[in-house]
């Protein structure tokens, strides 16, 4: 499966996948080793990689990892795609602390009439979690293809679908 890392720890990752999904991966339950030759920088939050593994994606999001190797991403920003993965989780929780804190500031957010938004004080002072993640906001951000993710000049929009589709950039 290809995917974006969007996060990563000794023996485990996480990757946003083409399809969207987000799986959760581990490494070998009998320690053998995983093949990451073809990692050309290693494991590296924000890279696309191909994701060799055992179990079944379909009924499980919680996989073996058994090999890994790079794979294209559109965008170039590997720190970006590395934000937009912490934002994905935080949207999947509906975790508002987290998302706040990939926020830069100032930042506009379209809630109501629309707000612009100083800091996080005042982001937490004016916005409701239930004005945030909306049931089209959470399925539309958290089905965002990064691999296929293109930057542009206001940076990277998560959503899964047109520009009428909630979104977060």
């Amino acid at each position: 499966v290809d995917g974006v890392v969007i996060d990563a720890a000794m023996h485990s990752l996480v990757l946003q996948t083409k399809d969207g999904k987000t799986v959760y991966a581990d490494a070998n339950d009998d320690d053998s080793a995983i093949d990451t030759s073809k990692l050309t920088n290693g494991m590296v939050l924000g890279s696309g990689i191909t994701l060799t593994y055992t179990g079944d994606i379909d009924k499980d999001p919680s996989i073996n990892i058994t090999a890994e190797a790079d794979c294209a991403t559109k965008a170039d920003d590997t720190d970006g795609l590395s934000t937009a993965g912490d934002v994905i989780i935080a949207v999947e929780n509906k975790n508002l602390d987290a998302l706040i804190s990939s926020t830069h500031f100032p930042v506009y957010v379209g809630v109501g009439d629309g707000l612009t938004i100083k800091n996080a004080d005042e982001f937490k002072n004016k916005v409701k979690d239930t004005d945030i993640f909306t049931d089209e906001l959470v399925n539309s951000v958290s089905h965002t293809d990064l691999l296929d993710l293109p930057e542009t000049k206001a940076g990277l929009v998560l959503s899964s679908g047109n520009n009428d589709t909630p979104n977060i950039i």
